[in-house]
């Protein structure tokens, strides 16, 4: 190449790197742009009421000794809000699982609004006190945040770290919102014990990055030898550790589309771009491995056998004499099946909690006249099996909870009961009064 036209090219191509860089979209929290904070519209959606500038969602595990594996994801969002459409926006809500004295919390909230204010950046924090929880029901709850100081065009960030104690279960995580996302990085990081099948769902192409590293877990144990007490024998102190290998999944998109809601769509989620997580089996040191959902078959032996669930079904002495008075007369089939559907029907209470197994058992259900979906309809299932039919409970996945492609525990939360008569199945829904055999409520109707 000539001399000149090296002179020429160099300082170009210097020129290039430097307007890369200068033009390098800053991610770190807090690092908002005059360019961030002027923009009218979204590029690629120019009705768009707000879009998300940036997210990063990591989710990872930590030992905890005593207690064993939890999970924690961290959330980071930057959102440009547009318009006053888009002040909804500047509401956070995150849904978090309880059960028995354990629950999922969320913390270190950070989070601040800013704006654009006579060639200034006017930052405000969000206060403790703006921060609310509430209970949803016996096995949720609701923690809430309203950024403050929302003005069209203004930008808001806000972080927070969610820790679960249910290391058996990852949520599905939503690549799509009903608004464009910019730029977005998810990462999910596994210790080798548990191993999950991952489905991604919805219309975008996901092309996850797969890598793997490692990590230790110290244990410390303390050994008081015996007879020590009351004299100045010192406890011995035993450390151990154990390596592990940590499965690492990183999806990075850039320019996601919003997917909006369309007339006709029943739930417009079961469209949604999403990672699935669906554990498959769990295999810790010198333990055997725990199959989960390896096969259709494995999920109904694996739910039959969970508490709740399959003894439910052999829980009969509490309806028994209830039974006899109501099937006096009664021969056929036919008339059995309907006279316990609306017995059922009649007596218990749906309190709109969904599950397919049962809250508080459904001898208590029974007596106290109230209880969940699976209170009534396993109850229901036992007594058309007490008369000598042939019944079962079916899982179902509804409306809200989406489609179950493939062999799942989380997939469902609802169940109903079947009756087989003749060549067919005859299909029963005890919590709703007006339900009748065949016409299940609206909400199971799913795809």
């Amino acid at each position: 190449m000539p001399f000149k036209m090296k002179q020429i090219l160099q300082p170009l191509i210097l020129l290039i790197f430097i307007g890369h860089f200068s033009y390098a979209q800053d991610y770190k929290f807090g690092k908002i742009s005059k360019d961030e904070l002027t923009q009218t519209h979204n590029s690629k959606d120019s009705i768009a009421d707000a879009a998300v500038l940036y997210r990063n969602v990591y989710v990872s595990y930590s030992y905890v000794q005593g207690q064993g594996f939890q999970v924690i994801t961290k959330v980071h969002e930057r959102v440009k809000i547009y318009t006053k459409e888009g002040f909804d926006y500047g509401t956070i809500s995150e849904s978090l699982y309880q059960r028995g004295s354990s629950n999922e919390t969320l913390s270190s909230i950070k989070a601040y609004t800013y704006n654009w204010v006579d060639g200034n950046v006017e930052k405000s924090k969000l206060k403790g006190s703006d921060v609310f929880s509430e209970e949803t029901s016996k096995y949720w709850s609701k923690k809430k945040f309203t950024m403050p100081n929302v003005k069209e065009g203004c930008v808001i960030e806000y972080s927070y770290n969610i820790v679960s104690p249910f290391s058996y279960s990852l949520d599905e995580i939503d690549l799509q919102y009903d608004i464009p996302i910019v730029k977005q990085k998810i990462k999910v990081s596994t210790p080798e014990y548990f191993v999950f099948k991952t489905q991604s769902k919805g219309y975008l192409l996901v092309d996850p990055q797969h890598d793997a590293t490692t990590a230790k877990i110290n244990f410390t144990s303390f050994n008081r030898p015996s007879g020590s007490v009351g004299n100045f024998q010192q406890s011995s102190i035993n450390r151990s550790a154990v390596d592990y290998r940590i499965d690492i999944s990183t999806i990075e998109m850039s320019d996601v589309p919003a997917l909006k809601d369309e007339p006709f769509v029943n739930n417009i989620d079961n469209y949604r771009s999403a990672i699935k997580y669906e554990l498959q089996y769990v295999k810790f040191p010198n333990s055997p491995i725990k199959d989960y959902t390896s096969s259709w078959g494995k999920v109904v032996k694996t739910i039959y056998e969970r508490e709740g669930f399959g003894d439910q079904l052999d829980s009969k002495r509490y309806y028994k004499d209830d039974l006899a008075i109501i099937l006096q007369g009664i021969s056929t089939d036919m008339e059995k099946m309907n006279t316990i559907f609306q017995f059922v029907k009649s007596r218990m209470h749906w309190n709109s909690i969904y599950g397919y197994t049962s809250d508080e058992g459904v001898k208590k259900a029974y007596n106290l006249k109230t209880g969940n979906i699976a209170d009534i309809n396993l109850m229901l299932v036992s007594m058309l099996r007490s008369a000598g039919l042939n019944a079962d409970p079916v899982l179902v996945s509804t409306r809200s909870n989406g489609v179950p492609l493939f062999p799942t525990m989380r997939g469902f939360n609802y169940v109903v009961a079947a009756v087989k008569l003749g060549e067919g199945n005859v299909f029963l829904d005890a919590t709703n009064k007006y339900s009748k055999p065949n016409m299940l409520p609206t909400r199971t109707i799913n795809w």
